[in-house]
């Protein structure tokens, strides 16, 4: 997303390649309105790091994409919100134990 790719396409397109895998989620938005506390995409769109499963990235999609690729390496939770980390990291485990489940 930071590239303005789509993460799915991103995700099956290394998914063979993988040695190991960080889960993680973003909101995403368009340039057409300024975020200026948000980061800036190569082609002038916004993100910032949320909670896993509360943002715009189909991480469950990508999950399936590394199952099918037969990936069974580790899968860290990469954070970078600005809500409390220790807070923000179980409820972003929780909710990637719940997508785990459904793969």
């Amino acid at each position: 997303m930071c590239v303005d790719e789509n993460p799915l396409t991103a995700v099956s397109r290394v998914a063979t390649y993988a040695i190991h895998a960080h889960a993680k989620d973003m909101l995403f938005f368009d340039g057409t309105v300024p975020r200026f506390s948000m980061a800036s995409t190569r082609g002038g769109n916004y993100f910032k790091g949320t909670v896993i499963g509360e943002g715009n990235v189909p991480v469950l999609a990508c999950l399936r994409a590394l199952k099918k690729a037969k990936y069974d390496g580790f899968l860290s939770i990469e954070y970078e919100g600005g809500e409390d980390c220790i807070t923000s990291i179980a409820v972003s485990k929780e909710n990637l134990e719940k997508y785990l489940e459904l793969i």
